[in-house]
């Protein structure tokens, strides 16, 4: 969980988590966190426009003047962009048989646990949704890091997108990115309840597929999230890395570790003030990498711990393994 000033998914849970719940915020919380690094380092805030967040964008720097004695200095401005991130609402039912609930010892504890698959799913759908969530093909969805960065053709983030080199169709990407109010950060809909509700809905008479009753303890897992980047400079993506040229010895393909260090330098030089930031990789990265913390020539990566567990870090930065990105992804222009 993020360990600054700004609230995680438990601050959020633990304040606005509805009566009715099969667990505590916590339990449900440190379930997901189980099945999803992504947690690590999120942050969360309450959107400020409904069921959306608006945020100004900077798009362009005051222009200053070099004044000489009695001369005049035209008034400048910061040129900035309203932008409105819609969230997404995703939801499911879970179902137990109230015989088999019974075989099981008919406890809270029990159903709880019978139902880490629900939460799992939650986790990794919220995980692909944050990466390549694309409003304009999935309106019911958000918007997610890749299309906002897909393309170095135009953009004045282009410069925040580096190539390379893959051209084949199992291509990955990294990405990094800054954790804050003012850089990166999911959102949830105003005045809701944290976004995030599991709701026991006790014993009810439900069917099968034959149409035949029966009964049944029925979980309703709804969870109402969105993402927001009000300043696109702290993000970077590296895209286009063939993972069938990396080998263990870095021999060939990308290098790794160097598109790695030009990201940070992608980004602008208070980033850690700004907020917590996160590298995102796929497994199949994070296997190269945690490969490469034994090499003598390597002065990047390391092994740390944060929050008692042993994490893999790149200049001090976690990388964290989302295991919805895909090594198939298409090639950016």
């Amino acid at each position: 969980m993020p360990t600054g000033t700004y609230p995680g998914l438990l601050d959020i849970a633990n304040l606005t988590m509805p009566d009715g719940s099969l667990a505590t915020a916590k339990q449900i919380v440190e379930s997901l966190n189980q099945t999803s690094e992504l947690w690590q380092e999120a942050v969360v805030f309450e959107g400020n426009d409904g069921a959306g967040h608006k945020s100004i964008t900077r798009t362009g720097l005051p222009t200053n003047t070099w004044r000489k004695l009695y001369g005049g200095v035209p008034e400048s401005k910061a040129r900035t962009a309203m932008v409105r991130d819609a969230s997404g609402m995703l939801e499911n039912y879970a179902t137990i048989d109230v015989k088999h609930a019974q075989l099981g010892g008919d406890s809270a504890d029990w159903r709880f646990t019978q139902e880490a698959a629900f939460r799992e799913a939650f986790n990794q759908d919220i995980a692909e949704a944050f990466m390549y969530g694309d409003t304009d093909v999935n309106p019911e969805r958000f918007h997610g890091i890749v299309p906002r960065f897909n393309t170095t053709a135009s953009g004045d983030n282009a410069q925040n997108i580096i190539k390379a080199g893959g051209v084949g169709a199992d291509n990955a990407s990294i990405v990094l990115t800054v954790w804050g109010p003012m850089t990166t950060h999911f959102f949830y809909p105003k005045g809701s309840s944290g976004g995030l509700q599991v709701k026991d809905l006790y014993e009810q008479t439900v069917y099968d597929a034959s149409g035949d009753p029966f009964q049944a303890y029925r979980t309703h897992y709804k969870w109402d999230l969105g993402m927001a980047m009000p300043d696109w400079r702290y993000t970077a993506r590296a895209c286009n890395i063939d993972v069938s040229d990396l080998t263990k010895n870095a021999a060939t393909g990308a290098d790794i570790i160097d598109l790695m260090a030009q990201m940070i330098e992608l980004l602008p030089v208070d980033f850690r003030a700004m907020g917590t930031p996160a590298f995102y990789v796929p497994k199949v990265l994070r296997s190269f990498l945690r490969r490469q913390i034994g090499n003598k020539s390597n002065v990047w990566l390391s092994q740390g711990e944060v929050g008692g567990k042993t994490v893999t870090k790149f200049d001090e930065i976690p990388v964290r393994r989302l295991d919805r990105m895909r090594i198939t992804e298409s090639l950016v222009p």
